[in-house]
């Protein structure tokens, strides 16, 4: 039988309505998955900041590790207010219920609320005894369950993809690599002598000569990654390679937290300012630059052979290095030919500096360079402890990973921080 023109208008409009209706529904569920992503990144930070205008402990950091206060946690005058009435029902001899409360529970801001209920059922649990201090730790945080993860078939069948970006670092392989076994070193440092120059004939009353021999004890330093998983995350099946993904973010924190210990150590060094003038600054109506960065490199080059070392290494962000490119007096030397990548994390062959390699990590603070001598940045690399354990009390098993590594600056006479090189 024919469908009349209008059967046909109704219907389609019909499909129109229910496609746009799935559509919105499709867009919804997956703002609310990525929400409560973003919610378990935060749960997971390893940091909290005090703010002390407005009283209150945040989440958020930038990727320089400075508290951006973006997410309210806990409101102390709240829970300070609170927990002064109920402490004064105590001296009093009495008990304060209801202060009790509110001050285990509206200090927290209303997207944390729910977490902080799981956390006073934990701390209840373990005042009654139901529970000790291991088996609270594994059921708060540690142990992956079937729960977690359901929402990833939801996200599959909705056609959106989970995308998981792991941060990339270069400071982790700045220094002089070494191996070894141990944990404490003792590192020997030579102070050198001279030799008397243009002897006379027949010239006597030349002093004996000897090194100075000093030491310094290194410690390195323990990094730990722990993932736990219950029976029943096993034995269901995901859309997504969960276990994968999980080890693909404790090696990348492993790179993070090396790389960060190589930045402490740069930074130690005693940072040196360009003045008035800095690598952006152009003449005034021209595209040419008023300083020269070789004529500053030598400096520090200088500085580094004054201290018996070379200049072979150098660390900067991103930004750093793009402005000493754009400066006048490097642009010519790139040919044109010559591609630079904009995404590269090691840039041998600087422009202008023959022999130099230069890092490029954005734990660096902007305007900063970093120049040493190889040999003077000890990069350790101790040993790798993996271990599984099994819990059958709970039905779960987990997986410790331990790395004992570490960044040392043996000699920083041997080095040179140059800051302020471009304008704020």
């Amino acid at each position: 039988m024919e469908q009349s023109y209008y059967e046909y208008f109704t219907n389609k409009r019909r499909l129109d309505q229910m496609a746009s209706t799935y559509q919105k529904n499709e867009d919804e569920m997956f703002k609310s998955f990525q929400d409560k992503l973003q919610h378990k990144e935060l749960l997971e930070s390893n940091a909290s900041f005090y703010n002390p205008k407005d009283k209150a402990i945040y989440f958020g950091e930038t990727k320089k590790h400075t508290p951006t206060y973006a997410h309210k946690v806990f409101d102390t005058k709240k829970y300070n207010a609170y927990r002064t009435i109920a402490d004064k029902a105590i001296a009093e001899g009495g008990e304060d219920l209801n202060a009790e409360d509110k001050a285990r529970y509206d200090p927290w801001t209303p997207e944390f609320a729910a977490d902080a209920v799981k956390l006073n059922e934990l701390n209840k649990e373990i005042d009654n005894g139901y529970l000790n201090i291991r088996q609270a730790q594994l059921k708060a945080a540690g142990y992956m369950t079937q729960a977690d993860f359901q929402g990833l078939r939801l996200v599959a069948v909705l056609g959106q993809l989970v995308n998981q970006q792991q941060k990339t670092y270069s400071l982790q392989g700045a220094g002089t690599k070494y191996t070894s076994t141990n944990v404490i070193f003792r590192i020997p440092s030579v102070t050198r002598f001279q030799i008397a120059e243009d002897v006379k004939e027949l010239e006597g009353g030349i002093e004996a000569m000897k090194m100075a021999f000093t030491s310094q004890y290194i410690q390195l330093t323990k990094d730990v990654a722990h993932l736990a998983w219950s029976d029943e995350f096993q034995m269901a099946e995901y859309d997504e390679p969960i276990m994968q993904l999980h080890m693909q973010n404790a090696s990348s924190e492993f790179e993070r937290v090396h790389a960060s210990h190589t930045a402490v150590q740069l930074n130690r060094l005693t940072a040196v300012g360009l003045g008035s003038t800095q690598w952006d600054d152009y003449v005034s109506g021209t595209d040419r630059s008023e300083r020269n960065p070789i004529v500053d490199i030598a400096v520090a080059r200088k500085s580094i052979y004054n201290g018996n070392g070379m200049l072979t290494r150098a660390a900067s962000s991103f930004y750093t290095y793009q402005i000493y490119l754009t400066n006048s007096h490097i642009r010519g030397l790139v040919a044109p030919s010559q591609a630079i990548p904009l995404d590269a994390r090691v840039v041998n062959g600087v422009p202008g500096q023959p022999g130099l390699t230069w890092y490029l990590d954005e734990l660096l603070a902007d305007g900063e360079v970093y120049y040493w001598d190889a040999s003077a940045l000890a990069d350790i690399q101790g040993p790798i402890r993996t271990s599984t354990y099994r819990d059958e009390d709970l039905g779960g098993q987990g997986v410790f990973i331990r790395n004992w590594s570490g960044s040392f600056f043996l000699r920083t006479n041997q080095g040179y921080r140059m800051n302020q090189v471009t304008n704020p």
